[in-house]
């Protein structure tokens, strides 16, 4: 009551900058920033940061505060705002703003690191579960969006089987060892089994009680519950390519590479029938829900045996030239349907044998084929991509991607918007989704292994180099080809575009480096630079290029990307990777193959300002220059001041670091580092 103008114990205090009262609120001005700023929503965060401008010093300390928000859009909006003021805390609060001293593993891009080797549908149709390389992975069918993965840590699945209440995924791996999984939390049950030379296929009895270890000279018989051996049969199986079990839990069937069945008796060991016929490895066997039918595939025909017998009841033959690849039968056992190396699917009437219908699938011949429980949907998979089709209307009703790249990562950018990653691989190039690693698009054109990457300025164009001699130049939104280019004798082991976006440069195993016109695709010079040109940067000015070689017999060269000219050359220094930095004052070459070092050189000069140890295979440096990022031989990826030497940190999460090529690539605000891990792509950044 003394002093009307300060605020009351109780009161709402609008604006100012006054404390807030003890029970009070605060309706706008400092306070009301501040309370914003602690607001667990993010959009009322970045609100309130525009809002702290108005309030001088100490607002715009309040904006550079939120560069630590936990949130990535707060960070870039604050970052935004202090790029826009002339004040010098601000643009000191940036430059000493460096966000990989907080970079962790974010993400791996969606799919297999390789192709998928064995696959199994749930009961209930709605997911399918691939094993592939050291992961299984569980995928939605209704919308093609990978669900979870189970971490095998080097265990390769060779085969799948998932229960019938779609809860538990058992797993039989190259290695000899079963993996018991909570489908559900993706947890590991627990594993048991033997080390193996030729690797174990394994088949669950039909009550789930008990899994079956097929290896090459014994069948195990393992507790599923407890894991504990129950009895080993000893038998010279041969190498079994299929298995099946009996429902009476008594019946082994397996199909062999020699183009024998062989029918055992579980409980004795001992051999029933040896039925042949097939002219081919066998690669399918399924027993009917009786016990009485015995279908096999192997070749050009699909077979129907009595299993009490042994005796063939009739044959299904194609085309002599043709192979089956995969089987399913129906539910219902009335029908057989077969997917055919010439990318046919047929539907077969299992009693009569005839052929009742057939379609043809875009993807490519599906080696893996299943049917759902209640008979209307059939996934068709091949080494990268599923097929899901409606049996009743024969249409197809999705494809999606089950793999990252089938061969080791080579290459890799992000888009300017760091909307997108790029990367190539085999003889594709993939469009990641940078916030959730989903695949975008593939990019289908090349022959043969795709090298290098790089996309324009503009966000218009990706060009690409491949082993198949030929350069292409990609539309980004329609992943359409707009045109091939063509002159290299040899693999196209480079590309870049200058930063005007205009000039195209490459650099081949033929020894040359050709400059073109991006917009026309006319070659404008050619180089003659060494053996190989594994290895090119431009100058941020557009007007230098440095090239880098064999790792063994080339040096770094520098050129004039105006005349072609030479101007000088790094003697005595082999190179394998190069980066140049932003203010086109720096040359940073690797060598690991030889020296296992790290230079650092004045790209004016030629001289050499510093070493850092290690077999660096890629390198990248950050948008201000202060920093490097080497990718390292021990599965790291190491980040060095550039300045000084010191060694900032080491980034861990890589199994291996099989990059294989260019394999490094910064943001350009330095938000976000992406590496090549295996056929996938590892996304950096502040968690």
């Amino acid at each position: 009551m003394e002093n009307q103008n300060q605020p009351r114990k109780d009161d709402l205090v609008l604006g100012g900058v006054a404390p807030p009262p003890a029970d009070g609120v605060v309706l706008g001005g400092l306070q009301g920033v501040k309370s914003n700023l602690a607001n667990p929503l993010v959009e009322a965060r970045m609100a309130a940061l525009s809002e702290a401008l108005k309030y001088g010093e100490s607002g715009l300390n309040l904006v550079i505060q939120a560069l630590a928000d936990e949130a990535e859009q707060v960070r870039e909006a604050a970052c935004a705002l202090l790029q826009e003021s002339e004040e010098p805390s601000a643009r000191q609060a940036l430059i000493q703003y460096k966000p990989w001293l907080f970079f962790e593993y974010l993400r791996t891009t969606i799919g297999h690191s390789g192709g998928v080797s064995c696959s199994c549908l749930s009961p209930d149709g709605q997911s399918l579960v691939t094993g592939g390389r050291d992961r299984i992975k569980i995928w939605d069918l209704e919308t093609g969006q990978e669900l979870r993965t189970l971490s095998t840590y080097h265990y390769s699945p060779n085969s799948l089987a998932i229960s019938p209440d779609g809860q538990t995924v058992v797993s039989g791996s190259y290695e000899g060892y079963i993996k018991v999984w909570d489908l559900r939390t993706g947890q590991l049950i627990h594993s048991f089994g033997e080390p193996s030379s030729h690797g174990a296929s394994i088949v669950v009895s039909q009550d789930w009680q008990s899994v079956l270890s097929v290896r090459f000279r014994a069948i195990d018989v393992w507790d599923l519950r407890t894991g504990q051996l129950k009895r080993t049969i000893k038998q010279n199986l041969g190498k079994l390519t299929s298995i099946a079990i009996a429902p009476n839990g008594h019946t082994l069937v397996g199909g062999s590479h020699n183009n024998i069945i062989r029918v055992w008796d579980l409980r004795t060991g001992r051999e029933i029938h040896a039925l042949t016929g097939h002219s081919k490895s066998i690669n399918f066997v399924a027993i009917s829900p009786d016990g009485n039918t015995l279908v096999s595939s192997g070749g050009n025909t699909i077979r129907i045996w009595n299993l009490q017998t042994g005796k063939l009841r009739r044959t299904l033959l194609l085309h002599k030239r043709r192979l089956v690849l995969s089987v399913a039968i129906s539910p219902d056992w009335e029908t057989v349907i077969s997917s055919i190396d010439d990318k046919t699917i047929k539907i077969w009437d299992l009693e009569t044998g005839l052929e009742l219908d057939s379609f043809q699938s875009d993807s490519g011949p599906a080696y893996f084929v299943a049917i759902s429980q209640n008979g209307h949907t059939l996934v068709a998979r091949n080494r990268i991509n599923a097929d899901v089709w409606d049996l009743q209307t024969e249409k197809l009703i999705r494809t999606f991607t089950l793999v990252g790249h089938l061969s080791s990562v080579k290459s890799v950018a992000i888009s300017p918007d760091k909307q997108i990653i790029i990367s190539s691989g085999d003889n594709t190039i993939k469009l990641w989704e940078l916030r959730t690693g989903q695949i975008i698009r593939t990019l289908e054109g090349h022959s043969d292994d795709v090298y290098c990457v790089a996309i324009s300025p503009d966000e218009q164009i990706i060009v690409s180099g491949s082993a198949d001699k030929t350069i292409k130049v990609w539309n980004l939104k329609t992943g359409q080809i707009i045109r091939t280019l063509e002159g290299h004798s040899n693999c196209v082991r480079c590309v870049a575009i200058n930063p005007q976006g205009r000039t195209l440069v490459s650099g081949s195993d033929d020894g040359t480096i050709k400059i073109w016109d991006l917009e026309t695709g006319q070659e404008l010079r050619t180089l003659q630079a060494q053996r190989r040109v594994y290895r090119i940067a431009i100058t941020p000015d557009g007007k230098t290029l440095v090239s880098g070689g064999d790792p063994i017999y080339s040096t770094a060269k520098v050129w004039s990307l105006e005349t072609g000219e030479e101007i000088q050359t790094f003697q005595d220094y082999p190179v394998d990777s190069i980066a140049i930095s932003p203010d086109g004052q720096t040359l940073v070459s690797g060598d690991w193959s030889y020296r296992k070092t790290i230079k650092v050189w004045d790209l004016n000069t030629g001289q050499e300002i510093r070493t850092f140890p290690g077999d660096v295979d890629c390198l990248a440096i950050s948008p201000d220059g202060q920093v490097l990022f080497a990718g390292c031989g021990d599965n790291t990826i190491k980040v060095w001041n550039l300045r000084t030497g010191e060694l900032i940190r080491t980034l861990k999460g890589h199994s291996y670091l099989n990059f294989g090529g260019n394999c490094l690539a910064v943001s350009h605000d330095g938000q976000i580092l992406v590496s090549g891990s295996g056929g996938n792509v590892k996304v950096w950044g502040v968690p």
